[in-house]
């Protein structure tokens, strides 16, 4: 795994989240509205929210972005912290995160 913060070289993110049975549906809502508009987020490539069908409450979130400089303006953005502040209500959440530079 690479972590850079280099602007120049795309980015892809991997998480993946777990959750109890009672957060799955309230995930899948909150999660899938913010995926249904990565389209409006500059510099994203790609953002593709999936349920595991082999492990119930497994979710796997792939996003490719032009470069860290958008990565990190997403992150600051006013949707992003709308979203997380969302996820809250979801206490069985549980991230596993990782990051790839593309060469």
């Amino acid at each position: 795994m690479t972590s850079t913060t280099d602007a120049t070289g795309q980015i892809l993110l991997i998480l993946t989240y777990t959750l109890g049975e009672q957060d799955r549906e309230t995930f899948e809502r909150i999660a899938g509205a913010h995926a249904a508009a990565a389209d409006t987020y500059p510099g994203c490539i790609r953002f593709d929210l999936g349920r595991d069908v082999l492990h119930p409450g497994r979710y796997q979130l792939v996003e490719q972005w032009q470069n860290t400089a958008d990565l990190e303006a997403h992150g600051e953005s006013e949707a992003f912290h709308r979203t997380m502040a969302a996820l809250k209500q979801c206490p069985t959440l549980q991230v596993k995160r990782d990051r790839y530079e593309i060469a």
